[in-house]
């Protein structure tokens, strides 16, 4: 038999992985070395401040005394540590750790006594000097301790005071005008010093973690806590948690992503044997990151500006976190492609439908009800939902997952009181309602509020999940906004509202089916099947529905109910993408059907969703070597696929990444159009076209898109993020705002147009104040919008000029037992000028 060489062999296992598996994910810390100290310095302090990395004092050997020498390196490319001053006494063995100013130092040992004093070190860059600030002295002197900042508090732990080994927990509030040191209850373990100390974010928030240490006798301890401060709901408290591999060095933790820690460690007693460890604060698991190549004693770990710097006795080397190698294989780009080229198929076949403005905007009212129920469906399911939802129940809980019963309330509300309203008075846009109940000020300031928060969103809905992709899969994140931008914005343009619905018919069958396979095949990788998976989640208290209490910072289960209610409420009243879904059935009945459609539809997706983010966590408990630290939890789900699924379905379940945020785009492009040519165009134009109004809207389409798409790619090249999520943040505010606008439409006589305006811009005043000045839990923002606008409304209608239009146009006016007519503008025309296209 010919036998085949080595190199063949590498070949073809290269070309297999490429095609059907995925090649191993490099996932160890690298070492890159930076200039050497002027001498070797043992237990020194270490920090940043203003751009530069600090060393300060420290003992040049075990026989000397404490220096006082600080040394500067200037950026990680300098040639050397350069002289930066001197303190006022020489200084060892001080705990230190940098805040938002500077370096913080701790008591310390100045070679003759323990030290007690507390100070701040800051560079100033421009003087290329020191600055030192005083702060309050500790209770007693203290070397060998530990200390963290998590937020404006700064935590000290353990040490070594008057030769006794302590297990004192002190805190210092740095934002108080006449900060004093506070005792806190200490860890549920024995006293220590030179413990390793992290401050890190898991799902419910960011805690302090404290890693082993050494004992009286000077043994190690191979312990760990969390301690949580929780400064505005329940008493600060600690938490134990498992043993860990190997004894903590450096006294400080360092950040490794999203939810990881990074501590040294050493797995033998002579000192040997160094290495990193990656500490999974959500899984409370560990894992190896590699050896540590110096063999000087370890002085400790900092991070500056993502970057994190180890320092030894004898030099500095900048540490590379490990970057993700999932590989996207040919069979999975031919299954992506033909998804994506049956969408423009799809387009394509219903543009010869799309005559009139009728068709292009409402379907020819030809769409059956469980059509329209699976486009509401997809179309509220962003890229973001189908990340966001299993990363939310991977890192937490389901308590999220009680709003889903508020679908119960809201939708009998919209089908008996609101639905009505647009069925009958046959609009093409929801806004159309306002001008008929109040005036036409009131329906451009909603249509304007809605087209420019759809414009922000779907930038966003595009570049999150492209980043997400991106991450784990090796697609260019360019490449992957402009696949889905150009796309959707074609299929949209072509084919309609028409081509709209049956293209997110498809994604819908796409996203529920790649989620359910993810979900299975999670729970089949894990040893033990379905029902270790089970016991470990419930367990670890996974399956959590409900959180007690009445904190309205919290997500207490009458917060989540309530704000899911007032919120669901509002998407189902004032938004022109989801209101059009409905409106393209046939009649009222239809629609209504169509609404309990998508909640029969979207209750069994949240249990897939919350299900997958939950096996996810038994996932990565079970398997921590296989986790990732650079994946940030929104992108563990394209993580697992990327890196666990066979290939092809990979790929398939990658399209319905891809399918969720085009059936996004695609609405927010097509309602936004939808608003500008029916509220604006053909509302303040005198004379209009049925095919120039058709002619405008597909060329709109293709501006909006390009915009959206534009906007997306600028997000990923420049730091334009923060100002378009103020944008969003800021326009998210009126959401609330356009549902009270409707209902007090709706439900009331004496609301007019002059009370209905004042109300809708102090509701946004409010929630604006609420969400900048209050820890009110961001479920209640709908509530406060949707109530303020409503309350002072209809207060104000009282004292503002107005007749209030109510004749068939509210609840008690309304002809309940009237015809219902299906032709566009039949009950409008006369009051609002011109009927509906």
């Amino acid at each position: 038999m010919r036998r085949v060489s080595r190199r063949s062999r590498q070949i073809w296992l290269l070309a297999g992985s490429l095609l059907f598996g995925s090649l191993p994910a490099g996932a160890m810390l690298s070492e890159i070395g930076l200039a050497p100290l002027p001498h070797p310095l043992h237990d020194a302090a270490i920090g940043h401040s203003d751009g530069v990395w600090l060393i300060i004092g420290g003992v040049r050997d075990a026989d000397t005394r404490p220096v006082a020498g600080v040394w500067v390196l200037r950026d990680a490319s300098g040639s050397s540590w350069d002289s930066a001053g001197q303190l006022d006494t020489p200084l060892a063995d001080a705990a230190s750790v940098t805040d938002g100013l500077g370096i913080i130092l701790i008591g310390g040992w100045d070679g003759r006594q323990e030290r007690r004093d507390v100070r701040r070190l800051r560079w100033d860059a421009e003087n290329q000097s020191l600055i030192f600030d005083t702060l309050p002295d500790l209770p007693h002197p203290l070397r060998g301790a530990s200390a963290a900042v998590l937020g404006d508090r700064l935590y000290v732990a353990g040490g070594v005071g008057a030769g006794v080994v302590q297990d004192t927990f002190w805190m210092l509030d740095l934002a108080a005008p006449d900060a004093r040191w506070r005792a806190l209850d200490s860890w549920p373990g024995p006293a220590r010093h030179d413990a390793v100390i992290g401050v890190q974010r898991d799902g419910y928030g960011e805690h302090v973690f404290l890693f082993g240490g050494s004992d009286v006798n000077g043994q190690p301890l191979f312990d760990a806590y969390r301690y949580t401060p929780a400064p505005q709901s329940g008493v600060p408290s600690w938490t134990s948690l498992g043993r860990i591999p190997g004894t903590p060095v450096g006294r400080r933790a360092t950040r490794l992503g999203q939810s990881h820690l990074l501590v040294l460690t050493q797995t033998q007693p002579d000192g040997a044997g160094l290495g990193y460890a990656a500490y999974h604060v959500i899984t409370d698991t560990w894992r190896a990151m590699g050896g540590i190549k110096s063999t000087a004693d370890i002085v400790g770990l900092t991070a500056m500006g993502g970057h994190t710097m180890l320092l030894t006795a004898e030099g500095a080397s900048l540490i590379e976190s490990p970057r993700p190698r999932a590989w996207f294989r040919v069979i999975d780009y031919a299954v992506l492609v033909v998804y994506l080229l049956s969408l423009v198929g799809i387009g394509w076949y219903f543009s010869k439908r799309g005559k009139t403005t009728k068709d292009f905007f409402l379907a020819g009212k030809r769409i059956p009800w469980w059509a329209a129920a699976l486009s509401l469906m997809a179309t509220q399911v962003s890229s973001i939902g189908f990340m966001a939802i299993p990363s939310k129940s991977y890192t937490t809980n389901w308590v999220y997952f009680a709003g889903v019963a508020t679908w119960f309330v809201v939708v009998p509300i919209v089908t008996r009181m609101i639905i009505p309203f647009f069925c009958r008075l046959s609009v093409t846009s929801a806004y159309e309602y306002l001008e008929t109940r109040f005036n036409l000020f009131v329906r451009l300031f909603a249509s304007l509020t809605f087209i420019l928060m759809e414009l922000g969103r779907i930038a966003v809905v595009l570049y999150l999940p492209a980043l997400a992709l991106s991450a784990v899969t090796g697609l260019d994140i360019y490449l992957c906004i402009a696949v889905m931008g150009v796309l959707a914005t074609a299929y949209t343009a072509a084919g309609g509202m028409e081509a709209v619905v049956w293209t997110d018919v498809v994604q819908a069958g796409v996203l529920i089916g790649g989620a359910l396979l993810c979900v299975l095949v999670v729970i089949f990788s894990i040893d033990g099947g379905p029902a270790r998976a089970f016991e470990v989640a419930w367990r670890d208290s996974k399956f959590q529905l409900v959180e007690p209490g009445w904190d309205f910072a919290s997500t207490a289960l009458w917060v989540v109910l309530l704000g899911s209610a007032f919120g669901r409420l509002a998407t189902f009243t004032s938004n022109q993408s989801v209101v059009q879904r409905y409106l393209t059935t046939s009649d009222e009945k239809q629609a209504a059907k169509a609404l309990w459609g998508d909640a029969m539809v979207s209750i069994p997706w949240a249990i897939i969703v919350f299900a997958l983010g939950t096996a996810l966590y038994v996932f990565y408990k079970e398997h921590p070597e296989s986790l990732n630290p650079a994946i940030d939890n929104d992108g563990i789900v394209a993580f697992f696929v990327a890196q666990q699924l066979p290939a092809g379905v990979s790929g398939l379940v990658i399209a319905g990444i891809f399918a969720a945020a085009m059936s996004s785009l695609d609405s927010g492009i097509h309602s936004s159009t939808t608003a500008v040519v029916v509220d604006f165009y053909h509302r303040l134009i005198k004379r209009t076209t049925d095919r120039g109004r058709l002619i405008l809207a597909r060329s709109l389409i293709v501006v909006l898109g390009a915009f959206g798409t534009g906007t997306a790619l600028l997000m990923a090249t420049t730091d334009i993020r923060s100002l378009w999520d103020l944008f969003i943040s800021i326009l998210g505010l009126f959401s609330g705002v356009l549902c009270g606008l409707f209902l007090l439409g709706i439900f009331t006589r004496r609301a007019n147009g002059s009370g209905a305006v004042v109300g809708a811009i102090v509701a946004a005043a409010v929630q604006y104040w609420t969400s900048r000045h209050t820890s009110i839990n961001f479920f209640l923002y709908p509530v406060v919008g949707i109530v303020t606008c409503c309350v002072v409304g209809y207060v104000a209608s009282f004292f503002l000029p107005g007749r209030p239009r109510i004749e068939g146009l509210t609840i008690f006016s309304m002809p309940w037992d009237a015809p219902r007519p299906n032709k566009p503008g039949s009950l409008v025309r006369g009051v609002a000028g011109k009927a509906s296209p």
